[in-house]
């Protein structure tokens, strides 16, 4: 490496390390924390490989750089028992984030809404709720509600991906300081539609028409207003 390419290189390198420290501070208390124990599991996972690692507050790091992982990286976290079942995780840019318990007001919201999606669109589509869908390589979320595509036996041997998506919906008690990463994350997945029901304000937000960056197509809807997915745009749903 001539002395150009070095400089370069190390320049690189330090705003690469400024930002994972920068990233780290923001999402502090945010991120999924990893124990000394999990953390040596990993390599003999494979997950990581021995190079400059260092486990530091509960986050890997690597030459300075927070370590991301993949949907396949996640997979095996829950196989064997480094993150467990019973742990509510999402995979947002290759970042493990830690998602908040449930409130009994937004486990009821997610009920309702997945009844009456079920009414409405059970003969054209599945009501998935619950199961992680891999979104991309490093973006891995449990959404309450899934619209998928027919028909089931699709489903038997893999996981539902995005191109089986027809549209996705979040019941949130309130936005988490990592939602707009998420929301981003989706648009970038080219998520046909995705709606979004803030029951901290009492709005019906619906995302569409993603041109791989952002979504075009947003609306906000107030209480009591109708909705219906853009691929059924007969069925009309009473989200509240």
């Amino acid at each position: 490496m001539n002395d150009a390419a070095e400089q370069d290189y190390m320049e690189r390198m330090t705003l690469a390390c400024n930002a994972s420290v920068q990233f780290s501070e923001d999402y502090r208390g945010q991120l999924h924390r990893f124990k000394g124990a999990e953390f040596q599991e990993m390599f003999a996972q494979e997950i990581l490989f021995y190079k400059p690692i260092e486990l530091l507050e509960g986050q890997v790091w690597g030459e300075g750089i927070l370590v991301t992982y993949d949907t396949d990286d996640l997979k095996k976290m829950f196989e064997v028992g480094i993150i467990s079942r019973d742990q509510s995780v999402e995979l947002i840019d290759g970042h493990v984030f830690k998602t908040s318990e449930k409130t009994g007001r937004q486990t009821d919201a997610e009920l309702n809404l997945n009844m009456v999606l079920l009414r409405e669109l059970g003969d054209d589509a599945i009501i998935h709720g619950g199961f992680y869908l891999d979104l991309g390589a490093k973006f891995a979320v449990a959404p309450p509600t899934a619209v998928l595509q027919l028909p089931g036996e699709r489903y038997e041997y893999r996981t539902a991906s995005i191109g089986d998506v027809i549209l996705i919906a979040e019941v949130l008690e309130a936005k988490p300081k990592f939602w707009e990463l998420k929301l981003a994350a989706y648009a970038r997945a080219c998520v046909p539609e995705l709606w979004v029901l803030n029951l901290e304000t009492g709005q019906f937000e619906v995302y569409a028409d993603s041109d791989g960056q952002e979504f075009q197509h947003k609306v906000t809807l107030e209480h009591g207003q109708k909705v219906a997915p853009l691929e059924f745009p007969d069925a009309e749903i009473r989200w509240w």
